[in-house]
C-alpha cells in the first residue's frame, strides 16, 4: 500500500510547497573579491595541507 501524501494545511493564505526552494542569486563576478581572495590564497587551486603536515613544516 501507498503511502498517502498528506496535504499541508495552507498557512495564512499562502500555499506550501516543500521543493520549491528560492535560490539566493549569484553575485556577479568581481576582480577585487577576487583577488582579495588570492591573496588570502583562497582562490588557488592547491590542496589544503593537513594540520600535521603543516606543523612538521613549522618545527
Amino acid at each position: 500500500m501507498t503511502r498517502a501524501k498528506k496535504k499541508m494545511p495552507a498557512v495564512s493564505g499562502a500555499t506550501f510547497s516543500p521543493n520549491k526552494k528560492t535560490k539566493p542569486a549569484p553575485k556577479p563576478f568581481s576582480a577585487t573579491s577576487y583577488q582579495t581572495r588570492k591573496q588570502k590564497g583562497l582562490a588557488t587551486k592547491k590542496k589544503q595541507k593537513s594540520v600535521f603536515q603543516q606543523h612538521q613544516e613549522e618545527s
